[in-house]
This record gives structure tokens, C-alpha cells and sequence, in this order.
């Protein structure tokens, strides 16, 4: 008994169900532009294994999450884990934990 399947795959828009997509896009480009023009503020030599969370992921994400009032870094790892569609733009679809938000508020404050 042979049996056939078929797959069906559709690209979507992940921004089309942003609703502040006027200012969320202001804001990610600006990042952007910032780290574009100071490069060596995101070049922090580590000890050990390479980062994955990165200052240039990772900052844009804080900040847009304290201009939405989450502030602490469980409600900022809850956010992401809610699956809003601009916490995956933010940090290129990864995953940080609280120990890793944590660990970039002190090293980056």
C-alpha cells in the first residue's frame, strides 16, 4: 500500500499582525542605523564559548519591550515565550532565557 503526500507550504509577512507596525520598524531600523554608526560599543571580548545572544539582538529587544512596560527580565522571557511576532523580528527567532536577559542588562548597563 503506497501512499502519496503532498506539502503544502505558504510564506507569510511576520510583521502582518503587528499592530504598532509604524513604530516598531522606526525603531529596528534606528538600532540599525545606531549599530552602524558605533560599532565598537558592540565588540565586548568574552572569556570562553562564543555569545549567542549578541548586544546587537539583544538590545533592541530590552528596549522595545521597556517601551511596552515589561521591564523585568521574566516578564521579558514570558513575552518572547507568548510568541508576539515582534520579539521573534527582535532577536532573529532565538530564544533567550531570564539568566541570559539578566546577563546582558548587567554586562551592558
Amino acid at each position: 500500500m503506497s501512499m502519496e503526500r503532498q506539502c503544502y507550504w505558504r510564506c507569510d509577512d511576520p510583521s502582518q499582525n503587528i499592530k504598532e507596525a509604524g513604530l516598531f520598524f522606526t525603531i529596528y531600523y534606528l538600532f540599525r542605523i545606531f549599530k552602524e554608526l558605533n560599532p565598537r560599543l558592540f565588540k565586548k571580548q568574552y572569556n570562553g564559548r562564543p555569545r549567542i545572544y549578541t548586544p546587537d539582538i539583544m538590545l533592541p529587544f530590552v528596549c522595545w519591550g521597556h517601551m511596552n512596560d515589561i521591564i523585568s527580565c521574566r516578564d521579558l522571557e514570558k513575552w518572547w515565550r507568548r510568541n508576539d511576532d515582534t520579539c521573534n523580528i527582535f532577536l532573529d527567532c532565538k530564544k533567550p532565557g531570564k539568566s541570559s536577559i539578566n546577563e546582558f542588562l548587567n554586562d551592558f548597563s
